[in-house]
């Protein structure tokens, strides 16, 4: 998934429908120009493959602190007749062992399968795609059930999230997308970022994977609605951009024998939310602040240093070194 810088007013393009076997037509944000800022997928595999996970964490009562039937509470086998259900019980078995205890961020081969099923799409046979055959049988298996029962509604809420989502970076993206690489001293890709919108993503709502980028985005997650589905999507994308910020930050901190592993994503949520907020007006909450992630750990101590050494270099009243060694200072 790429991001390409766009000049000109935006224009969405209709997300194709149907749950056949054919492939579904490419969603994009375009310009005028022709340039793409990101590409929307509402797939049934990959919406599968989360809802099946979700479920998994369910059952371990694993969700890493956020509920993990959020948005997945139509999802429900008691509904099945008796052969369907022992079939969806049997998947939701395979995922508890094999998957329910890793994590699609940070573990590679997690990230890798999420960009492979992506790649299927809408395609009939997922057994022929390069993913695992077990996991490729239990995808075929509970598709047919999926698809009765569950996709045509998660499809059509994916599908009114990405309009809702292409409706505010059509007005705001191409500046923010600008704005956001230079504060992070950074290039914006130069291809369209894929942006995968799924019924259960994680307990975050969102999460990215490098090289391949690529964004996954819950599109029932209420923290990504209305105006924050512009955050939501540019800080995924920023995670796409912002190691040269995060490699300035470890230099400053080697050089002030400070460590921190996570001030690089405070700066990332701050940024962004501090952008959008001064593109959108004063009343809207950037997430940060609105979901209470300044009170955590360390973080209370970052947004004291953040507001007053950061804030000014976003303003274009302090240059970059000099924002970073500060910033760096301020944290204890």
């Amino acid at each position: 998934m790429k991001l390409v810088l766009v000049m000109a007013s935006a224009t969405s393009a209709a997300l194709g429908c149907g749950s056949g076997a054919g492939p579904r037509a490419t969603p994009a944000v375009t310009t005028t120009q022709g340039a793409t800022l990101f590409e929307f997928h509402s797939g049934a595999w990959l919406n599968l493959h989360h809802v099946l996970w979700g479920q998994a964490l369910q059952r371990r009562h694993d969700a890493g602190g956020r509920d993990a039937t959020m948005g997945l509470d139509d999802v429900n086998p008691a509904e099945l007749d008796d052969a369907s259900a022992r079939t969806w019980r049997q998947a939701i078995d395979f995922y508890a062992a094999t998957y329910a205890d890793r994590n699609f961020t940070f573990d590679d081969a997690m990230a890798d399968l999420n960009t492979r099923i992506a790649a299927v799409d809408d395609q009939a046979d997922v057994r022929r795609s390069q993913l695992p055959p077990e996991l490729a049988e239990i995808l075929a298996q509970t598709m047919p059930i999926y698809r009765a029962h569950w996709w045509p509604a998660h499809d059509r809420g994916n599908r009114a999230w990405v309009d809702e989502a292409t409706g505010y970076v059509a007005q705001h993206g191409a500046e923010l997308s600008r704005e956001l690489a230079r504060a992070y001293h950074s290039a914006w890709p130069r291809v369209a970022l894929r942006v995968d919108v799924t019924r259960y993503a994680s307990w975050s709502g969102a999460y990215t994977t490098l090289e391949p980028d690529h964004l996954t985005i819950d599109s029932s997650d209420p923290r990504n609605r209305g105006p924050n589905a512009l955050e939501c999507v540019l800080h995924e994308a920023s995670h796409a951009i912002v190691r040269p910020l995060r490699d300035s930050l470890d230099r400053e901190g080697q050089a002030q024998g400070k460590a921190s592993d996570d001030l690089w994503h405070a700066v990332l949520f701050y940024t962004t939310g501090y952008l959008v907020q001064r593109r959108i007006g004063p009343d809207y909450v950037p997430y940060a602040y609105k979901y209470g992630l300044y009170t955590r750990g360390a973080w209370p101590s970052y947004l004291a240093a953040l507001e007053h050494q950061w804030t000014p270099y976003l303003d274009g009243k302090k240059p970059f070194d000099a924002a970073v060694h500060d910033l760096v200072a301020a944290i204890p």
